[in-house]
């Protein structure tokens, strides 16, 4: 009786540890940061002239401009139209943004009514205009109000939006950006 308690005890040991070894030797414990906006877009009425197409990539005028410019795997295009001490401090969460992570290029596009002074040498500024920034934010990059950023991948897809002037959403940028980095 007590040796059938022993190899029922030794069995029970052993079969988590057989599994944790089968894992560990060939599973892969990595995310995904999948592409946005693959089957559907919501957008307000100001984009019903726009038509998508899905997966949805941004417009090839944008990517041209982005991708002329860099060969970078990840490139985050930020739209401010903010006040100056605003500004500063969208500049040190890029700062820390190029720290932690291996991103090559951010793209500033503004209204015209910043002062886009004392930004990092990686940052292009571009003054976009009033209606073309708008339009840009809500039609083209599909950011909802509260969004100032979004990351896109070499191919035009969106894999990620971001509020900047939250730190929690500058963490989820870095470790998203480090993901979508490994796989490629």
């Amino acid at each position: 009786m007590i040796q059938k308690k022993i190899i029922f005890l030794f069995c029970a040991l052993l079969l988590p540890v057989a599994v944790f070894l089968f894992l560990k030797s060939f599973g892969k414990n990595e995310f995904d940061v999948k592409p946005l906006f693959q089957t559907s877009v919501q957008v307000g009425e100001r984009c019903a002239e726009y038509s998508y197409r899905f997966p949805y990539t941004i417009p090839d005028s944008l990517r041209s401009f982005v991708f002329q410019e860099t060969k970078d795997t990840l490139t985050l295009i930020v739209l401010t139209q903010t006040l100056p001490d605003i500004e500063k401090h969208l500049s040190v969460q890029l700062e820390r943004i190029f720290k932690e992570s291996s991103l090559g290029r951010v793209f500033l596009l503004h209204d015209g009514e910043s002062n886009t002074s004392g930004f990092d040498s990686r940052v292009t500024i571009k003054d976009i205009g009033v209606d073309n920034f708008l339009s840009l934010k809500y039609c083209a990059l599909l950011l909802s109000s509260e969004q100032s950023a979004v990351l896109i991948d070499s191919q035009g897809r969106v894999r990620g939006q971001y509020n900047l002037s939250e730190l929690d959403e500058v963490d989820r940028l870095i470790m998203e950006a480090k993901i979508i980095l490994k796989q490629y």
